[in-house]
């Protein structure tokens, strides 16, 4: 079950709250920098989205991961999701990885046969902080940095904190103080629904380009 709270940032503000005594008190390492790349999938016939399942394609520095997302709740800023991921070298076999480590039947079915699409992709740079709070609770902070679009046409900045182990109030405590702090704009969108949307808008900008040249 993933547990995460997504704000929209301003330029320059993610160095301020990495820096913060908020965020270093309970910084444990020295976290990670990682280069993301996004490729979101559908089905031609359109089940994945009906069965509000988000296929996603990632390369982390290098190393593919596939990620099957569903059946989320939202609460403000908070979403509430279940979530599989699995190594893979491409899309295909990380399905067939997911289908192993208990995706849904649902799922399979949407899947098995059907001819898949680009849905969406979305560049970034994600920096982390692994964050030990009280009571043996652990989350953790990213902060990612990147755009949306061919052209990267669609800069965003945003903060992520994700509950990963232990009680779920220390975490929703500290959530609570981080927005405070800093007077975080709740992101109600994913990823996916922003990209999805700008590689809509390229597509239809084309196509009006094209009827205009045709003229």
């Amino acid at each position: 079950m993933e547990i995460e709270a997504k704000f929209t940032l301003a330029p320059g503000m993610e160095e301020k709250i990495l820096s913060s005594a908020l965020v270093t008190e309970v910084a444990r390492g020295d976290g990670e920098e990682l280069s993301m790349e996004s490729t979101y999938y559908r089905d031609v016939a359109g089940r994945l989205d009906a069965e509000g399942y988000t296929l996603r394609y990632r390369m982390e520095n290098g190393s593919g991961v596939c990620c099957l997302k569903w059946d989320h709740a939202t609460d403000g800023a908070v979403k509430t999701r279940h979530e599989l991921e699995c190594g893979a070298a491409d899309i295909r076999t990380g399905i067939a990885g997911l289908l192993l480590v208990g995706a849904p039947q649902s799922f399979a079915d949407a899947v098995q046969d059907a001819e898949l699409e680009v849905a969406a992709r979305v560049c970034f740079t994600r920096r982390t902080r692994r964050l030990e709070l009280s009571g043996g609770a652990w989350a953790e902070l990213a902060i990612d940095v990147g755009a949306f679009g061919t052209e990267g046409q669609e800069p965003f900045y945003e903060l992520e904190l994700e509950w990963k182990f232990g009680p779920k109030e220390p975490y929703y405590d500290f959530l609570a103080a981080l927005q405070e702090a800093f007077d975080l704009t709740p992101q109600t969108e994913s990823k996916y629904a922003r990209a999805k949307a700008t590689l809509l808008a390229e597509r239809r900008s084309t196509v009006s380009a094209n009827a205009e040249s045709d003229e």
